[in-house]
């Protein structure tokens, strides 16, 4: 089959510049933030932890725009077509420094967890919201169903922009969040699942090509990249689905190992078909 454009001919079904769209979930202090950074090329960590960046303070390669102590209303900002970050007290557009920084290839923002606090306080604030929470309105404490379905669609909405202006500039995008232990009726442990809300999973899983899965054993990292032992969400369309997890050799002290960046270097090389998991 052969399609032309203008005279020239376009290649059919195989991607020649696949980026990298992952959301990475872990418990504290597994190794989250230290596996988005050894993603490629040069980092914008977009952070909404307190301290959240302290763990690649040694990093040379990474920008922060920390939005840590900025108000709710931050987020009417990020989740425009064009969304607007600062950096250094500056307020900037997202597209303009991807457009002005050819060295920065993967935006990250870190965690969806805290972000979604920010979207919670915002949603209150929403006429409508306090509209139908009725005579007392809605509050952090009690924020009602109106606020909660605000909270997500809110959330969406700041995901999608970057996913989009990402896209646009074609540079990786990477979401981070926290884990939560997801017990029955009867208070047993029967899986582990992102710590956000099921509605926000089940609305945006299906925008990223990576969905992982780390964890820190005391003695070993581990990354999963397909459910299971209770683990879910996880996928992905890099490596083949020979095995569920492979053990993450890296030292972040020395920045020793491999990472994103060797993994996707390989993935491209194979001209995006499945590459086996790392041994």
């Amino acid at each position: 089959m052969e399609i032309k454009i203008k005279g020239n001919s376009v290649s059919v079904g195989t991607p020649t510049n696949q980026r990298i769209s992952g959301f990475l979930w872990g418990a504290p202090k597994c190794g989250k933030t230290t596996l988005a950074c050894t993603a490629p090329g040069g980092k914008l960590l977009i952070n909404f932890d307190p301290d959240g960046y302290a763990s690649i303070n040694n990093r040379t390669d990474v920008v922060v725009a920390d939005l840590s102590v900025e108000g709710s209303d931050i987020i009417d900002k990020l989740k425009t077509d064009n969304p607007l970050i600062k950096i250094n007290g500056e307020t900037v557009s997202l597209a303009n420094v991807l457009n002005d920084n050819p060295c920065i290839q993967t935006v990250i923002y870190d965690s969806i967890t805290a972000l979604l606090q920010f979207t919670l306080k915002q949603s209150i604030k929403i006429p409508a919201v306090m509209a139908m929470a009725g005579r007392f309105g809605a509050a952090l404490e009690v924020p009602t169903m109106a606020g909660w379905t605000a909270r997500n669609a809110l959330a969406q909405q700041v995901m999608s922009a970057a996913l989009k202006v990402t896209g646009v500039y074609h540079r990786n995008c990477l979401f981070i969040a926290h884990e939560i232990v997801e017990k029955n009726d009867d208070g047993i442990a029967v899986g582990t699942t992102p710590n956000i809300s099921e509605g926000l999973l089940g609305q945006m899983t299906g925008a990223f090509s990576e969905i992982w899965n780390i964890i820190d054993t005391g003695k070993e990292r581990r990354i999963v990249f397909r459910s299971s032992k209770g683990r879910h969400p996880a996928g992905t369309r890099m490596f083949q689905m020979t095995t569920s997890e492979f053990i993450w050799k890296y030292d972040a002290e020395t920045a020793k190992g491999e990472g994103i960046a060797d993994w996707y270097a390989r993935w491209k090389a194979a001209e995006y078909k499945k590459i086996p998991p790392p041994q």
